[in-house]
């Protein structure tokens, strides 16, 4: 017998939607503040300026090595060769902070016919991804008013500074959250109050006393974008406070994308602006139930890409793994593909990783999560598993095996086997004890189980053990796939090379399922 077999079935439990992929390291930038407004009368003007760099890949190098000054239009002003970098811990969907402070040159920019410029710096890291920037729009004003950002005042035409009264929250945020369900789209009542910081005229007559902000946009607290509002919402000071209302629409997607970033509020921002000046409000909302509290793991199965729970391939040939999935409610799913490589299977196994992934689940109760092409440049035995880590499930890793075969083949036919235990006519139990005849040579030892006499056919189920041992115990994640009746087992004795070099006789058995 030249064909070596190797098998192993499990099936386990979890919970998931698909989002697969590796992760890269920046995905995103953002800036605070993101409006400025300074006096077209300065020769020029410093400005401090706060970057969080959105990173997924713990241990970059997280840097920008330029930043440029453009007008409106685009045409560039001046270039900022200041660089900074530092090696990023964050963890995942959090903000890596930068802060700087920067000379715009308002004289210059003025004299050019500019009304404004933009200030744009790009960050990159050394992991693949990067070259994602943020820009912050500096507006030039007659009135010498200074915009604030994040809840901070803007002088301005009012004949104050316009400011956002939240309520004793602080960086421009609610001082209350706001309650939103987890499980359904919805609006949410809000209302901004803005007022002038100082004594004197409500308005300026010829800048008009309303007050305009053209959409509202929502971020997790480290500023992953999640969606927006387009709608418009404006207001008229008839004294020196000014209070506008909206329903804000809150769409499924935003929550769900929410509750994937692993946060249970969303940052809901307004700018605000009278026509000078410009001011940040921030409404915080709450995610106090849904499918995050009660996101738990079902069944999963994995199998190979073409339905087998054994493969045995030549050298170079193509494998994926397959883990199908159950799953009730919504959530994010973190796990990794592994794999242990000949090397160690036969004693220790030491995985690693072949592929990341985070899955949000949602929709369907089922899903399929498919693994990178699995190394097969090795003659012999390779543990793959997907390994869990969010949601916690508290149970071993399923996992499977395969087998490379060696391009040489074994001298001479196998030798025969004694099954020592059980014997023929036995009943199988989760404590049944397997026990065999030692065979020279032997690296490892595959109990393998069919649904019918052994011929050509694949074993429905089977476990691997390690050539120093001469016995083992049935294992409740194969007993999950022997079906009540009789059932037949063997035992093949493997070398180091993977020739199969000793064989008993099948013997039947009976389920006691």
């Amino acid at each position: 017998m030249n064909n070596k077999v190797i098998v192993s079935t499990f099936s386990v439990a979890l919970l998931a939607l698909h989002v697969q992929g590796v992760w890269a390291a920046v995905t995103g930038v953002v800036v605070s503040p993101s409006f400025i407004s300074v006096s077209d009368s300065a020769s020029s003007k410093s400005v401090s300026i706060r970057w969080g760099v959105v990173n997924n890949a713990t241990g970059a190098i997280v840097g920008s090595k330029k930043a440029v000054i453009r007008s409106p239009g685009g045409a560039v002003i001046k270039v900022i060769t200041k660089s900074f970098s530092k090696k990023v811990n964050c963890p995942s969907s959090s903000l890596c902070k930068f802060s700087e402070t920067v000379t715009i040159p308002v004289a210059s920019a003025v004299a050019s016919g500019y009304s404004g410029v933009r200030y744009t710096r790009i960050f990159n890291d050394s992991e693949g991804g990067g070259n994602k920037s943020a820009t912050v729009n500096i507006r030039f004003v007659s009135s010498g008013g200074v915009s604030g950002s994040n809840g901070g005042s803007s002088g301005g035409g009012s004949g104050g500074d316009l400011v956002i009264d939240n309520g004793g929250g602080k960086d421009g945020r609610s001082g209350r959250t706001i309650p939103i369900s987890g499980q359904r789209a919805q609006r949410a009542s809000v209302r901004w109050v803005l007022n002038t910081s100082t004594s004197g005229p409500t308005c300026d007559k010829e800048v008009g006393c309303t007050v305009v902000s053209p959409g509202g946009t929502f971020t997790t607290p480290g500023g992953l974008p999640l969606g927006g509002v387009s709608r418009g919402v404006t207001g008229r000071f008839s004294g020196n406070t000014l209070s506008i209302s909206e329903r804000v629409p809150i769409p499924t997607s935003v929550i769900f994308a929410a509750q994937a970033a692993g946060v249970d509020e969303i940052f809901y921002t307004r700018i605000f602006s009278d026509g000078v000046t410009t001011v940040e409000g921030i409404k915080v909302f709450k995610i106090t139930s849904g499918a995050a509290a009660s996101f738990s793991l079902g069944r999963v199965g994995l199998q190979f890409e073409d339905g087998s729970v054994q493969e045995v391939a030549d050298k170079g040939a193509t494998i994926k793994a397959l883990a199908e999935v159950t799953y009730a409610g919504r959530g994010l799913l973190e796990a990794r593909w592994e794999v242990a490589l000949p090397t160690s299977t036969a004693g220790r196994p030491v995985f690693r990783t072949l592929r990341l992934v985070r899955d949000y689940l949602s929709g369907p109760d089922q899903t399929d999560i498919l693994s990178p092409a699995l190394p097969t440049r090795m003659p012999g035995l390779y543990i793959v598993r997907l390994r869990i880590s969010k949601p916690f499930i508290g149970k071993e890793m399923p996992e499977l095996r395969y087998y490379i075969t060696p391009t040489e083949q074994p001298a001479g036919p196998p030798k025969s086997m004694t099954v020592i235990s059980p014997v023929t006519g036995a009943t199988l139990a989760l404590d049944t004890r397997f026990e065999w005849q030692r065979i020279k040579g032997a690296k490892t030892y595959h109990i393998e189980f069919f649904a019918s006499p052994p011929g050509d056919q694949a074993p429905v189920s089977g476990m691997v053990v390690d050539g120093s041992k001469q016995s083992a115990q049935l294992s409740d994640v194969v007993g999950d796939y022997l079906k009540t009746g009789t059932v037949y087992m063997r035992v093949l004795a493997v070398d180091s090379k993977g020739s199969v070099i000793g064989e008993s006789r099948p013997l039947s058995l009976r389920t006691g399922k």
